[in-house]
């Protein structure tokens, strides 16, 4: 049996750190986050303390991450793991708000003259997952006698060996970050075999309808497969264009392809790096 007893740091692997009073899993509803939840629940990682598995929903999650989500949530609470989805804002409907004086953005592209592009900053995930989580594990602290001052939170990331340069060290004292499958050894390959080998399904890549990390194919492949998030996405396309609140000089595009989602062309389409959202934590 694998244990996740050492913690990660941004500048190596933590020997016997000493043992936290609440172990909290980043759920998202990706690939790697999913991992960690089935491996729990296989035994394959083991916790030292009482577990919960949170989750952050910004109101734009794909139909298969939902669909995802709500599995996950269900064999937990099964083996009596509480999971639930932290309370919070609406990104959705925070984008669509054109009264309001300050916005919260995903860093979306801008169409300067002589056609330049330029990005705007990204604002959007500190606000919609990862505070909303904050709040919910300080909730949890209190409802559980875990002082602030001197309580342990340990949060489970599922950043494998090969998105080490995702890393990162807490902003709060009471948390510690561990990252099991880079302590594991695993890459992202390794994960996805592990659930082939265990006979889970491969969650969909976990990424907002609406986000920049979308490239052109990714639209088409939305409109086609899930019309539900496309047309949030459209909607959100026209609506940001020229948000009073964006600040922008000029016209302001999800896709980094400067055009309207509706009038994405069918060739043309590069390739380019799969990003996600992957375990609650943006990859910026």
């Amino acid at each position: 049996m694998t244990t996740a007893r050492s913690a990660w740091t941004t500048d190596g692997l933590v020997k016997n750190p000493p043992p936290p009073e609440l172990t909290v899993i980043n759920f998202s509803g990706g690939v790697q986050s999913t991992a960690l939840v089935y491996m729990l629940l296989e035994g394959f990682l083991t916790a030292q303390s009482p577990v919960l598995v949170l989750n952050a929903d910004p109101g734009m999650e794909m139909t298969g991450t939902q669909a995802t989500v709500r599995d996950v949530f269900a064999r937990c609470h099964d083996a009596g793991i509480p999971a639930y989805t932290a309370p919070g804002p609406n990104l959705y409907e925070h984008l669509l708000d054109t009264s309001q004086t300050r916005l919260d953005n995903p860093p979306y592209f801008v169409a300067k003259e002589k056609g330049k592009r330029g990005r705007l900053r990204q604002k959007c995930t500190r606000e919609f997952k990862i505070r909303p989580m904050d709040r919910a594990i300080r909730k949890e602290m209190r409802e559980r006698g875990i002082k602030l001052g001197t309580g342990v939170v340990e949060k489970w990331i599922g950043f494998p060996l090969d998105e080490r340069h995702r890393f990162s060290l807490p902003s709060q004292k009471y948390v510690r970050f561990s990252f099991p499958l880079a302590h594991l050894g695993m890459t992202k390959q390794d994960v996805r075999q592990w659930l082939q080998v265990n006979g889970y399904p491969i969650p969909v890549r976990s990424v907002c309808a609406g986000c920049f990390a979308h490239a052109p194919a990714d639209f088409r492949r939305m409109r086609e497969e899930d019309p539900a998030a496309f047309a949030k996405a459209v909607t959100i396309d026209r609506v940001v264009r020229h948000h009073p609140a964006m600040g922008a000089k000029y016209p302001v595009f999800v896709s980094d392809s400067l055009q309207p989602l509706e009038d994405l062309c069918a060739t043309d389409d590069a390739d380019r790096t799969e990003l996600s959202c992957d375990s609650g934590y943006c990859f910026l």
